[in-house]
């Protein structure tokens, strides 16, 4: 019996023990923003974008970001246009083509902006409080640029306050979410809105403002100010991981070395002589080996190389997160090999 007490002992010991943690697995994932994560919701309430050419409502050929993420992470997230006939049980696309990082939706109401979407999942109280397991993916704010030229009237602060407006924005909305929960997110900064075809359209009316220039400018301090904020808001809170992906960063490699991304044409549309309103004059045949769908969203292929970016970061994210290994834990496999031959010994005797 003593023998035994003494192998049951070493046993509780070493289960006791604690083990470095291996990275968590997301048990959903929910998305805010705009056209850019839209998976259909838009399409749902409006039939727009016109699906065919635009893949299943989404605003490209194909699959995008969030198809992709969620896919990869083996989650179902429904659109929040379903809600009235599905349960989510793995998360929620909340986004919506036309949103601002406001209260505003560049279609009008009753489509609603970032704001809306975050009050919308706060509302759904069969899934409050927010899963702290779950991944909270936020990309906005192009919507507030690109429509400060297209409509003037929207502009609340002055153009060069604009950054710190639209950032504020969303980081506000990261820290709404914590509050009800949430503790994971992934928040892309945006590709230079300048280099886009709609920036070149905008130009064609105003010819003496250069707005392309002006919308990188923007761009460039849409993302300084992104990158401060949601640093200080990631070292303010606790128990938060706050990703940051760089998706200007990955624009500008595609645009620095094209053919090796399988792009070779970065200037236009696939869908020719593009127009707002959707209307469009053809198709390209090839439209993988473009840099945009329409005058302003991604391919598929773009898509693709943006989500597996965010794959790695998540991934990095994860890894960052993992606890160094024991240093005691050699010392304690060696007491228990010990242990473990004087067990043997009083066995034999």
């Amino acid at each position: 019996m003593k023998n035994l007490t003494i192998i049951s002992g070493i046993t509780s010991l070493v289960i006791g023990l604690q083990l470095p943690a291996t990275a968590a697995t997301f048990t959903e994932i929910n998305f805010f923003g705009d056209s850019l994560l839209d998976q259909g919701n838009l399409f749902n309430a409006t039939s727009f974008p016109p699906s065919p050419p635009y893949f299943e409502g989404r605003f490209s050929n194909g699959k995008i970001v969030s198809d992709v993420l969620a896919e990869e992470l083996d989650l179902n997230p429904i659109l929040v246009t379903q809600l009235a006939t599905t349960i989510p049980t793995e998360g929620v696309n909340f986004a919506v083509g036309g949103a601002t990082t406001g209260a505003n939706n560049v279609g009008g109401s009753p489509l609603f902006g970032l704001e809306g979407q975050i009050a919308s999942f706060a509302n759904l109280t069969n899934i409050q409080p927010a899963d702290p397991n779950g991944l909270y993916v936020l990309w906005a704010g192009a919507n507030d640029y690109n429509e400060v030229f297209f409509n003037p009237d929207s502009l609340t602060v002055s153009i060069e306050q604009l950054p710190d407006q639209v950032t504020s924005n969303l980081s506000d909305a990261v820290q709404s979410l914590y509050d009800l929960g949430a503790r994971n997110f992934l928040v892309p900064n945006l590709p230079d809105l300048g280099i886009t075809p709609f920036a070149d359209f905008l130009d064609e009316f105003n010819p003496n403002i250069n707005i392309s220039t002006q919308l990188s400018n923007l761009t460039t301090a849409h993302n300084n100010l992104l990158e401060v904020k949601l640093t200080e808001l990631d070292d303010s809170l606790s128990e938060t991981n706050i990703s940051l992906l760089d998706a200007n960063a990955l624009l500008s490699d595609i645009i620095s070395n094209p053919s090796s991304f399988g792009i070779s044409d970065l200037d236009n549309s696939c869908l020719t002589n593009f127009q707002p309103g959707f209307m469009f004059d053809g198709i390209c045949s090839n439209p993988d080996e473009f840099l945009f769908w329409d005058n302003i969203h991604p391919t598929a292929a773009v898509h693709q190389l943006i989500a597996e970016e965010a794959l790695e970061v998540l991934q990095q994210q994860e890894s960052e997160n993992v606890p160094e290994p024991n240093n005691n834990w050699g010392l304690l496999s060696m007491m228990f090999l010990g242990l473990i031959a004087t067990a043997k010994k009083y066995v034999r005797s």
